[in-house]
């Protein structure tokens, strides 16, 4: 059924998507690094026009099959792959909100799946092609796997994919899961060798220079950028936040990791690792709007609570979420030109800093609820 469902979603999205601005943009990205390590050249040398190639070396490695077919075919199997990740990622997060049977979690995950696609992390994640989910699913499986031999492996070979899973070390660590947070660096090193040993050009241009790049791709006020650092220049109206970034930073950092840390030990590992995911997703520099496909297993950690506890205010959390991530307030009567940015309304600065604003109350209300509901929580 995964793969029937996943490879249907993935025509469909291709049918839809096929021809928008947006369309394999990342995919094309991916594939260039591919076909550029097949060809002995440098992954960080973007052919003109395109996106640069800003991940760890390591991940070339991963797309480098990717760049043997054609786009469309290459799109196709990709989105069937990001898909069925999607489906597993909602079949965990049921499997430990207590849904019984694999079959019966097999169908509500197949179905959930379908009722996420127009979720706006979700939709652009899939039409541009891009590995967030694959990155949840590593993430998510090696976080719920409590006790298993090996824990923290998945999480530090996610991060020599993306560095953004790194966050998931020091979650690890703060609960008191030690020796997985060593497996998680080891292996995360273990990247960094591999690359060296395959890739030494290219991994010394990225761990020497590119790694220390803040700002690679987008200036900072970017309206898309559903991250404190952007809400910040958007609000103080330069683009020079750097260390009001940092400060600010620091401090939700230390409140979403305790937040995080706090229900973990309260017999709650789903909601810990989704505040431990939106606490990154804040305080990282660049937070796309398809880097928020957490808010899937987040609505889930909501909706279970929601639904045991016959909770209108949980309730009201998950409707209004639900329409704040499908709603693209950022996309609409918001200026997205680098000076415009810097000068908007009221009206204009909430709907450019809505994910941030939603994933900020969300945190809110689950820790608050946490304290108080006589409600388990997954």
């Amino acid at each position: 059924m995964t793969i029937a469902v996943s490879a249907a979603i993935a025509v469909v999205e291709f049918a839809v998507h096929r021809g928008s601005e947006l369309w394999a943009v990342d995919l094309a990205v991916y594939r260039a690094a591919g076909a550029a390590l097949s060809d002995g050249h440098s992954v960080y040398a973007s052919p003109s026009g395109k996106l640069p190639f800003i991940y760890p070396p390591f991940a070339a490695l991963l797309f480098a099959p990717l760049s043997l077919p054609s786009l469309p075919v290459a799109m196709i199997v990709w989105n069937t792959i990001e898909a069925a990740c999607l489906i597993t990622v909602i079949r965990l997060c049921l499997q430990h909100c207590g849904m019984q049977g694999h079959r019966r979690r097999l169908g509500w995950a197949a179905g959930s799946t379908v009722l996420a696609l127009p979720l706006t992390p979700v939709d652009v994640d899939l039409m541009a092609g891009q590995v967030n989910t694959m990155l949840v699913l590593i993430v998510l499986w090696d976080l719920l796997r409590s006790g298993a031999r090996g824990q923290g492996i998945g999480i530090g070979i996610a991060a020599g994919l993306k560095l953004t899973p790194l966050i998931f070390v020091v979650y690890l660590a703060c609960t008191g899961r030690i020796r997985q947070a060593l497996w998680a660096i080891g292996a995360f090193g273990a990247t960094i060798v591999a690359s060296f040993a395959v890739l030494p050009s290219d991994a010394s241009t990225y761990w020497f220079s590119k790694v220390f790049r803040i700002n690679p791709v987008s200036r900072p006020q970017n309206s898309y950028n559903q991250s404190l650092r952007s809400v910040l220049a958007r609000l103080l109206g330069t683009a020079r936040v750097t260390e009001v970034w940092l400060v600010a930073g620091s401090v939700v950092g230390v409140l979403g990791l305790g937040a995080a840390v706090l229900l973990y030990r309260r017999g709650a590992p789903l909601a810990g690792a989704c505040l431990c995911a939106f606490t990154g997703l804040l305080i990282s520099p660049i937070s796309w709007e398809h880097h928020w496909i957490w808010i899937v297993p987040m609505l889930m950690v909501v909706g279970t609570v929601a639904w045991k506890a016959r909770s209108v205010v949980a309730w009201t959390v998950v409707l209004v979420s639900v329409v704040v991530f499908t709603a693209r307030l950022f996309w609409w009567g918001v200026p997205h030109q680098a000076a415009g940015e810097l000068h908007m309304s009221v009206v204009q600065q909430l709907f450019a800093a809505s994910f941030v604003i939603a994933g900020g109350v969300m945190m809110g209300w689950t820790v608050w609820s946490a304290h108080r509901s006589r409600t388990s929580f997954p």
